[in-house]
């Protein structure tokens, strides 16, 4: 099938190639040359975009439904890598295309993205994804924020031969599940739910040196493809760790009552909760633990507690949360490009940026990266570029060492940092020898915050 698909591309290109030879044009990734007088080539893809070529990439994100906050925050991210890569920012040489307007080896061709909502449901996200291909005729997508969306939607773009750069995206199945083993267009630039739960385990080990009793932990999630990864893997950390599941806690997903669920969890009353929630959930939790006075020591997988809406409806309630990060303004502050980008953000959008924000700004300059080292908008060609991009940590804003793809698509040099919600902002508190702020626990009881 893809063999034929190919031949059926060779033949259109062949096709349009004689075309516009024919007629004098070009198209992304060509120009016209003459010859200097020492014999070297004088291209004019080096001085503008005066072709007005456009690369074309999708963007697929939940604007509308319980995430819709977060998911418009993720495409903020994609937008402000799109201007930034057009237009022309010196003060941010450090990252790749930011010096100069526009893909200088693809004619100076500009980006243009074309968003989608996905409304958070994967049957709409793999048709989307179809859509933006045939239709909008991109040659890249990137999303999705829901793992289960980015799951239907990357394998769609899989079997159209188009890659699928994902940023936001945590669930381990995305990069390690056996059934997606054979997946050549897929790739995550973020740190996976393993890589999370890792840190977090490593956290509790530092934190019992210093005399905590964090042994016996509880899993409450979301029965979706996030929450059932994320409590997956943690159960085999816990296990490898040594550390007792005391409860074992799914929920629903976008409903009105978690009443049972959370007197699960406190009738078990664990040292530890990881939770894996999306925000309409998180919510109701966090009106739970009020409710009964019940300090919950949380170890959030992101999701619903980076949500502005969250932060928004339970205001100091979220107070003392401990959430995995990918990215945090005060890990990044010796990088001064990072520090201009999140300045950017907040300009333009009127917002802080935070992780899901930094995670797709990072995934999008990395696929714009790999188009322009291409040197063309022909999608196996970005998918080779990818499989070899090489980016270090000062051309990323992450507080990573580079991105640099394995060959099951996982960037094997994200990393995951640990945070805490202080005074109405997440704070980095470990590893504890280099954070910048003091965790504070235990998680102080309801009545004395």
């Amino acid at each position: 099938m893809r063999l034929r698909k190919k031949k059926q591309l060779f033949l259109s290109v062949v096709a349009f190639m004689l075309f516009a030879s024919a007629c004098g044009g070009t198209t992304a990734g060509e120009g016209t040359s003459d010859t200097n007088e020492d014999g070297t080539e004088n291209s004019s893809e080096s001085s503008g975009n005066a072709s007005g070529e456009v690369v074309k990439v999708g963007a697929l994100f939940p604007l509308t439904g319980s995430v819709a906050s977060a998911g418009q925050q993720t495409l903020n991210g994609v937008m402000l890598a799109e201007e930034i890569v057009n237009g022309e920012f010196p003060e941010l040489a450090d990252l790749p295309l930011a010096e100069t307007a526009g893909l200088p080896n693809v004619g100076n061709a500009q980006v243009e993205v074309i968003s989608t909502d996905h409304k958070g449901e994967a049957d709409v996200g793999q048709a989307e994804a179809e859509r933006l291909i045939e239709s909008e005729e991109v040659v890249a997508l990137t999303g999705a924020f829901n793992s289960s969306v980015t799951k239907t939607a990357s394998e769609k773009a899989e079997r159209l031969g188009i890659p699928f750069v994902n940023g936001s995206s945590s669930s381990t199945a995305l990069t390690e599940d056996p059934e997606r083993a054979e997946l050549e267009y897929f790739f995550r630039t973020g740190p996976s739910d393993k890589t999370f739960a890792e840190s977090f385990f490593k956290f509790l080990e530092d934190l019992e040196e210093e005399g905590e009793d964090v042994r016996d932990v509880a899993l409450l999630y979301e029965n979706t493809e996030f929450g059932n990864e994320a409590a997956r893997v943690t159960k085999e950390l816990a296990e490898e760790f040594d550390f007792n599941i005391v409860a074992d806690v799914p929920h629903g997903n976008d409903v009105s009552d978690i009443t049972p669920e959370a007197q699960k969890i406190i009738t078990a009353d664990p040292d530890i909760i990881f939770q894996a929630s999306q925000t309409s959930e998180a919510i109701l939790f966090m009106n739970a633990w009020e409710n009964n006075e019940y300090a919950a020591p949380i170890l959030a997988y992101g999701a619903g507690f980076s949500d502005p809406q969250f932060f928004e409806s339970v205001g100091t309630k979220a107070d003392f949360v401990v959430a995995r990060a990918a990215w945090s303004l005060d890990a990044v502050s010796a990088k001064p490009a990072a520090v201009n980008v999140a300045e950017m953000y907040e300009e333009r959008f009127d917002q802080p940026m935070d992780e899901n924000s930094a995670r797709t700004f990072t995934a999008a300059m990395t696929l714009f990266a790999a188009i322009d080292a291409a040197g063309s908008s022909e999608p196996d060609a970005i998918r080779d570029a990818l499989t070899t991009l090489n980016l270090s940590d000062n051309e990323i804003i992450m507080p990573w060492e580079g991105i640099l793809f394995a060959e099951n698509g996982q960037n094997e040099l994200a990393q995951g940092i640990v945070t805490q919600r202080l005074e109405e902002q997440y704070a980095v508190v470990w590893p504890f020898e280099t954070a910048p702020t003091e965790l504070t626990w235990p998680v102080p009881p309801v009545s004395q915050r």
